[in-house]
């Protein structure tokens, strides 16, 4: 019982939620727990390559950065950045990703990315493509349509204009995701386990709403380096010669 989290919400009475608690989980004598390590990554491990062939019809490109969690990180608000600069990217049509990699270049026929902020330990900023075949497009043009969005976030900070309406839009989900009483008590639990406090769940709006285009740039140039990557090229499976 000492190493577990009891989340309850809703129109409760406290003492009687501690009675029942202790009515049922009571008896369970506390134990020790082995030593819990966080799982660290290296930082800069150096560019890692895997290429993969799988039963698929279409090549597709997995891009993962090495970034830390909202548990790891020295300075919070670089995670918050990084979580809005997954919106910038592939937040919905007028995000970058479609409306210049898909729709204005048409070098994708479909991409996103996505950051864990959450976890325990380091977490991963992935991005995934797959090249527009039909426009001859290979990976190769797709990992350097990708570095040119990424770099854009490092010499360029998004425009205010641009920034309040991914700040909005995250906002606006994160606000409609808790209209759901569940998903508050997933919420808290999660951030109890990982080693955060519950209570982040009342700061986190204020807190990305405060991110600055300087701190997007500065979370572009820390992280989306060679030095961070993993980088999969998931290929068709190479058919079998008779």
């Amino acid at each position: 019982p000492n190493n577990a989290t009891l989340v309850v919400v809703g129109d409760v009475q406290p003492d009687e939620v501690k009675a029942l608690a202790q009515r049922y989980f009571g008896p369970i004598p506390r134990r020790e727990t082995p030593p819990s390590k966080i799982p660290l990554e290296l930082a800069e491990p150096g560019e890692r390559l895997i290429t993969l062939h799988v039963q698929t019809q279409l090549p597709s490109l997995i891009y993962g950065f090495n970034v830390p969690s909202m548990a790891t990180a020295e300075d919070k608000s670089l995670v918050n950045a990084l979580r809005l600069i997954s919106a910038l990217l592939d937040g919905g049509y007028s995000a970058r990703i479609p409306s210049r990699l898909e729709r204005g270049e048409e070098l994708v026929a479909s991409a996103s990315s996505s950051y864990d902020a959450f976890s325990r330990g380091d977490s991963l900023f992935m991005i995934s493509a797959t090249p527009n075949l039909q426009k001859n497009k290979t990976l190769a043009d797709v990992e350097a349509g990708i570095w040119r969005l990424l770099d854009e976030l490092k010499t360029t900070p998004p425009t205010s204009a641009e920034l309040e309406r991914v700040q909005a839009q995250v906002v606006a989900a994160l606000v409609f995701e808790r209209d759901s009483i569940s998903s508050q008590a997933s919420t808290i639990g999660e951030l109890e386990s990982v080693g955060l406090s519950w209570k982040l769940i009342d700061q986190e709006l204020d807190a990305i709403k405060h991110v600055t285009p300087a701190d997007i740039q500065k979370a572009a140039r820390t992280y989306f380096i060679r030095e961070r990557l993993s980088v999969a090229h998931v290929l068709p499976e190479e058919k079998k010669h008779d």
